[in-house]
């Protein structure tokens, strides 16, 4: 059965899959380019898209290798002038060059960003080679998240993930195409604004055309004359009945629009064709709350780190996200943090589906320096042009708890980074809310995000939140929760951290987790009510975000076990995360 296209929010008909069995090896002298491994057989074998740190990949390694490489041969008709192969990789860690019948052909560098390769130009009739070179060295300037830059795991930092880590495929399209198509719901005018950009040799002599549909119905089609390099078209999005709205998404209805973009020259010929879609939504705050589509927003939201046991950042299979997705859900949870992880577009894509609230967050560098910055925008940029589409996205993480930029509390340069960030993700995106330094010493906020693992029944919360004015002139946990430079001013606040209970059966040799571990089920389920039932009767939080979906490696602090199996049965789970009124 021919698997779904990997990115559904930008998909093209005509593909190819190139997951599977690549050839592999281990470069840790360097010396591959100058031996041009690139169009030799390399001697171990590697199941795409699992890392060698990995046991799915078949190979379970988890030593340090800085440079390693990657081929495969693949074989092609031949390929129409007219026509452009386009070589896809969802991610690959951290720098990689691509190289096709031994012509080197692209430089992609960042761990969790996609990128697409042309490569019509060096195919041929046949057998075609297709290289990957690959580095991932410790260097804690690079974007990592919760990969170690040691030889071994420590703390809440786990085993590293090196190389291609994401889906791999060819498909096909004309070499005059659309090469990127950001959607912005206008819900409160009933429009939708398309940004399209199209190959830069296009003359711009043509049309697009739009179809939106609605369940797979006909919502509307409309036709412009084209542009070069891009074009704003800006769409009505029709009520289904003069007495109807229009369908928004929600988690309670995550109603979606197709949109059908189809690219032609003057003549009529078609150039491209590509399917994507988008919710009308809209995320906002106003007069001190966070609001949906115009109603107010209580998050409730768990700690997701997107790690599995025999695969590490990668699912182990295309149903594991569905999977996770549908048990959050049935835990009483509206939505999840995607902590210090950038997924694939399959993630994203379902909890658009699934109705399921997102807050997608930059994997952390963990040393200030230019070289740190420079990796920050370029990679946090990226990434927001990449999943901008996805209206389960209604938060942005720049930073958190400070790593990276230890000295934000006072260091001036820093908190001119984190405010640079913060401003250059509003212009990138004005339908989504920016927590800037998640957790504390927040240099610049529109709503207060906070970490505090210190509570554990309604005394020890209330003598510490009960005025927020004067909580926010302090710390909350072990750090000042405003950077020198920043005030509250009464702006929504989200406990985005706490909790973190473990169980004493999974607590073993250097595990570790949150203050002491529940006895047994009865004390966790116990432990967790009584926190629930503190923060539900604070009704000045717009939400929170419980710590955590899983136990990671040596992290177990989950509500999961690694195989996803639940500690106590998810009906319980449901009954205390849930709002008391729907208990």
């Amino acid at each position: 059965m021919k698997r779904e296209y990997p990115d559904p929010s930008f998909e093209r008909s005509e593909w190819i899959d190139l997951n599977g069995k690549w050839e592999f090896a281990f470069d840790d002298g360097d010396m591959g380019r100058k031996e041009r491994w690139q169009e030799k057989k390399l001697p171990l074998s590697i199941n795409v898209p699992f890392v060698y740190q990995s046991e799915k990949s078949g190979i379970g390694d988890k030593t340090y290798h800085p440079v390693i490489w990657y081929a495969r041969e693949i074989e092609l008709e031949e390929i129409p002038a007219e026509r452009e192969a386009l070589l896809n990789f969802t991610a690959a860690d951290h720098d990689a060059t691509v190289y096709v019948n031994g012509n080197a052909v692209f430089f992609h560098r960042g761990g969790y960003t996609p990128f697409t390769v042309p490569v019509s130009d060096y195919l041929t009739s046949g057998k075609n080679r297709i290289a990957v070179r690959c580095e991932d060295r410790h260097d804690t300037a690079q974007c990592r998240g919760k990969q170690i830059w040691t030889e071994s795991n420590f703390g809440c930092w786990y085993t590293a993930s090196s190389g291609i880590w994401g889906d791999v495929w060819l498909s096909f399209t004309g070499k005059d195409r659309i090469e990127e198509c950001m959607i912005t719901p206008d819900l409160d005018d009933r429009m939708a604004h398309f940004e399209v950009c199209y190959t830069p040799a296009f003359s711009g002599e043509g049309t697009i055309t739009v179809e939106l549909l609605y369940n797979d119905e006909h919502v509307s089609t409309s036709v412009f004359e084209t542009e070069s390099y891009r074009q704003f078209l800006h769409v009505h999005v029709k009520q289904p009945h003069s007495v109807d709205d229009i369908h928004t998404w929600a988690p309670e209805h995550p109603n979606l629009y197709t949109a059908l973009l189809t690219l032609r020259n003057r003549e009529g010929n078609v150039l491209d064709e590509v399917k994507t879609y988008f919710g009308m939504r809209k995320i906002s705050i106003h007069n001190g709350k966070i609001l949906l589509n115009n109603r107010p927003l209580y998050q409730r939201l768990i700690l997701d780190q997107g790690y599995w046991e025999d695969s590490l950042l990668t699912p182990p299979d295309d149903d594991a996200f569905r999977r996770d997705l549908e048990l959050i859900k049935a835990m009483g949870f509206n939505g999840l943090r995607k902590h210090q992880k950038i997924e694939s577009p399959k993630f994203y894509h379902l909890a658009d589906k699934l109705g399921l609230i997102v807050w997608a967050e930059l994997p952390s560098p963990y040393s200030f320096s230019s070289d740190e910055i420079i990796e920050v925008e370029s990679e946090m940029s990226h990434i927001v042009r990449h999943l901008y589409n996805h209206p389960s996205i209604v938060t942005w993480v720049p930073f958190n708890e400070s790593w990276g930029i230890r000295d934000v509390l006072h260091d001036r340069r820093q908190q001119e980074f984190v405010k640079g960030i913060f401003h250059i993700i509003k212009a990138l995106d004005p339908i989504r809310l920016v927590s800037g330094n998640d957790g504390w010493e927040m240099p610049i906020h529109e709503f207060a995000a906070i970490h505090d693992y210190d509570i554990h029944d309604s005394e020890s919360y209330w003598s510490k939140w009960g005025n927020l004015d004067e909580l926010m002139k302090h710390a909350a946990s072990h750090r000042q929760l405003l950077a020198d430079c920043n005030t509250y001013n009464g702006e929504p606040v989200i406990l985005t951290e706490y909790g973190g209970v473990a169980l004493a059966s999974q607590a073993h040799d250097g595990a570790w987790g949150y203050r002491g571990p529940a006895k047994d089920e009865k004390e966790l389920i116990e432990r967790l009510q009584k926190l629930m039932d503190v923060i539900y009767s604070d009704a000045r939080l717009a939400g929170f975000c419980y710590t955590q979906l899983t136990d990671v490696q040596q992290e177990v602090n989950g509500l999961l076990r690694p195989d996803r199996t639940p500690k106590c049965d998810t009906e319980t789970f449901r009954r205390i995360f849930s709002p008391r009124e729907d208990r």
